[in-house]
Formats: structure tokens, C-alpha cells, sequence
């Protein structure tokens, strides 16, 4: 066999190998991945933060998003702030904070908040390599249960 046809077969063998393979990995893959959910864009973590900082937030007045990187609503409805969001220290050290919006005049926090910040604080705790006594409560909250506890 002259050198042209051997390497015709040879360019024909690796096309079907290549293609064959191509379908192969194809039909492995999952058909609808899950899109990715708030929680796990919290993994996303690319500064060291030192603590975890939780207050609340009376509704009797206006709240600033850029002095906080998390709000938890009454509802437990989360969200994730402009300063979080750029990895932003909203004070002078690198704390996350995270505030409770709770009623006018009131430190009183529902279920659903207390809920969902806890588990806000333990993926934070995971993903910023956060000890325990480096999370901080504010301690005129009125929690369901006290922090300890979680």
C-alpha cells in the first residue's frame, strides 16, 4: 500500500474513533443538570473572611443593603447583597454579615429566619473555613432557640 492510501485510512480510522467516542460520552451525560441553586453559589468563596457577624435589622427604618452582605426576610426569603456579591468588607475587617429584618421595633426573629440563617451560617462556616466561636449573634436577638443550639 503506497504512502497516500495509508494515510487516508489512518485519517478515516481516527475520525471514526474520535466520533464514536464523541457519541459515547454523549449519551453518558446527564440529559438536565440542575441549575445551580443559591446555596451552592455560596461554594463560590474567593476571600478569607475571619467571622460571621448576625443583627437585625428594624423595618422601622431604612435599610442599607451595602452594610450588610446577606438579608433574611420574616418569610425566611433570602438574598445576597451588592457587597457579597463583589466580596466587599462592608466595615473595616473582613466579616460576613448578615441581617434579620425583623418588625418595628422589635428583636423579635420568626422561625422561618432563624431557620434559614442557620443554615445561611453553616454553609458560610463550610465555605469560608469559619470556626464555631468566630460566629457571632447579636445578643439583644430574640431567637426561637438559642444559637448554641444549632
Amino acid at each position: 500500500m503506497n504512502h497516500p492510501q495509508r494515510m487516508t485510512r489512518t485519517l478515516a480510522c481516527l475520525v471514526a474513533s474520535m466520533t464514536i467516542g464523541a457519541l459515547c460520552l454523549q449519551m453518558m451525560k446527564p440529559h438536565h443538570p440542575a441549575p445551580p441553586t443559591a446555596m451552592d453559589r455560596l461554594m463560590a468563596v474567593d476571600k478569607a473572611w475571619e467571622s460571621i457577624q448576625v443583627d437585625a435589622e428594624p423595618l422601622d427604618k431604612t435599610v442599607n443593603p451595602d452594610q450588610s452582605h446577606f438579608l433574611v426576610y420574616g418569610n425566611g426569603d433570602w438574598e445576597q447583597t451588592a457587597s457579597w456579591d463583589a466580596r466587599r468588607p462592608v466595615g473595616p475587617r473582613p466579616v460576613v454579615r448578615i441581617s434579620l429584618l425583623a418588625p418595628a421595633g422589635s428583636r423579635k426573629i420568626t422561625h422561618a429566619q432563624d431557620a434559614t440563617t442557620r443554615k445561611l451560617v453553616h454553609q458560610l462556616q463550610k465555605a469560608c473555613r469559619i470556626a464555631d466561636e468566630r460566629i457571632k449573634w447579636d445578643s439583644t436577638l430574640n431567637l426561637p432557640r438559642p444559637p448554641a443550639a444549632s
